[in-house]
């Protein structure tokens, strides 16, 4: 029988990873996502607005860490 790898594959990082590293490191308020061209806001953008807008967003430092 043939051994399923799929659970030994390393995690790769979210392709938008190191543009919203590099934002934050920067400061920026937000970047262009590299898959779609979509602003993203980051949490220093969030924070400033100082509230949830309830709409889902990416880096929302109010949002529920998403459970596996």
């Amino acid at each position: 029988m043939p051994r399923d790898n799929r659970s030994q594959k390393p995690a790769q990082d979210p392709p938008w990873k190191e543009a919203h590293a590099r934002a934050l490191q920067e400061g920026a308020e937000g970047y262009s996502d590299p898959v779609t061209g979509f602003w993203v806001w980051t949490e220093i953008a969030h924070r400033k607005r100082g509230e949830c807008c309830h709409s889902g967003c990416r880096h929302c430092p109010w949002r529920e860490p998403e459970s596996k």
